[in-house]
């Protein structure tokens, strides 16, 4: 995994902060842009550099916590951490582990049952001392 690069785009000259970060986004596009998995609801950023990108203004409206980032290949601003991180994708394996646990649970309760059922049916339960 590679570590973020955080760029504050502040105006400048004749160029505005805005040009120049749509510029710098086209330019590093393939450094950046995760790519979609194949029957999945989130991108792989796997190998790839998260950009993120603001302004000085943005961050004085919405302060270093708020939604003041933009991830390059997203278009919208997000927080930091979500615009560095893969929520998406977090989300998605935290549903398919919690999913395994519950099947792992049903099929521990379905094996009692069964052995309990085993063993009713065997009698052991009517030698049981009183």
């Amino acid at each position: 995994m590679h570590p973020p690069v955080l760029l504050v785009f502040h105006q400048v000259g004749k160029y505005s902060a805005k040009s120049q970060t749509a510029k710098v986004a086209d330019l590093t596009r393939w450094h950046g842009q995760g790519s979609r998995q194949h029957l999945e609801s989130f991108r792989s950023y796997d190998g790839r550099i998260p950009i993120v990108a603001t302004t000085p203004e943005l961050l004085r409206e919405h302060g270093p916590a708020g939604p003041a980032f933009r991830r390059f290949g997203r278009d919208h601003r997000e927080r930091l951490l979500d615009a560095i991180g893969n929520s998406r994708r977090d989300v998605t394996l935290a549903r398919r582990r919690a999913e395994a646990r519950e099947a792992q649970r049903q099929e521990a309760r379905e094996e009692a049952e069964a052995e309990w059922a085993a063993r009713k049916a065997g009698g052991w339960l009517g030698r049981w001392p009183t």
